[in-house]
């Protein structure tokens, strides 16, 4: 997929999962060093799954952060250049609660934080979703009733807190 002619011309980035990131070519470049190569940036999927929250009711937070530091030093030795990680807000009548909202912006500006502090560009993945579908922000409130409002002014103050640098 990655040697298709002419892929650089429509695609900027690529995100690859922990196990793909140490993997070659045929030819034996690794898959960071070959994207490179042809002019496209490559990423990582940098948290490590969903975990349910405990004492709330079936939220979930992302786990990883305990050695992402090192994670993100191997990253960047054979040529990844962002990473992104994901949380998960699930939309009912009781959710996202207090609870998951600080959880999660918690877990997303650290993240970012070291990210940056390794030289390694973050993309924060806030996912609103319910049990039958993703809703865009700008579509959540009249599909759900939610409105992420809390959810993105509990992150940009958590992000202020780590001192991140923002776009």
């Amino acid at each position: 997929m990655f040697s298709t002619e002419g892929l650089n011309e429509h695609i900027a980035g690529v995100i690859l999962f922990d196990e793909t990131v140490h993997q070659a070519t045929d030819d034996g470049i690794p898959f960071p060093q070959y994207l490179l190569s042809k002019g496209i940036l490559p990423g990582v999927k940098a948290d490590e799954g969903l975990v349910v929250i405990p004492f709330s009711e079936d939220e979930f937070g992302t786990q990883g952060l305990d050695n992402l530091a090192q994670r993100l030093a191997q990253y960047k030795k054979i040529g990844v250049r962002f990473a992104k990680w994901r949380a998960a807000y699930r939309v009912s009548d009781h959710s996202p609660s207090p609870l998951a909202i600080q959880d999660n912006s918690h877990a997303l500006a650290r993240y970012a934080a070291i990210c940056q502090s390794q030289g390694i560009v973050p993309i924060v993945e806030p996912d609103v979703s319910n049990s039958k579908s993703l809703f865009s922000p700008q579509n959540c409130l009249s599909d759900t009733g939610f409105s992420p409002q809390p959810e993105s002014e509990t992150l940009r103050n958590r992000c202020r807190l780590e001192t991140l640098h923002l776009l």
